[in-house]
């Protein structure tokens, strides 16, 4: 069977909204909405929140997510690009085995 990664990007430094990942929206942090969403889901395997604060990495584990390293703060800016951090995260994955 196929295995499908849910990867979830959730930097600390929003500019718009400061700190939007931790906010609550209802109940939930709105990083949880996301991650329990993805946790329903038949068609993901595993669900691995990428981030840069150890507050949503907490609230992730929580949740139900996985946060199997921390992401480096080049890769957490206002320049940086998703595909940027799709290609570390998936590259540490591979080398974690």
């Amino acid at each position: 069977m196929m295995k499908v990664l849910g990867l979830i990007n959730a930097r600390a430094g929003s500019k718009t909204v400061k700190n939007k990942n931790i906010k609550k929206l209802g109940n939930y942090p709105l990083i949880a909405w996301t991650i329990k969403t993805a946790l329903k889901s038949k068609m993901l395997s595993d669900v691995v929140v990428s981030t840069d604060s150890k507050r949503v990495s907490q609230i992730a584990i929580n949740y139900g997510a996985k946060i199997p390293f921390m992401r480096p703060k080049s890769l957490a800016s206002d320049n940086s690009k998703q595909f940027e951090t799709i290609y570390y995260v998936i590259n540490k994955l591979i080398e974690k085995g």
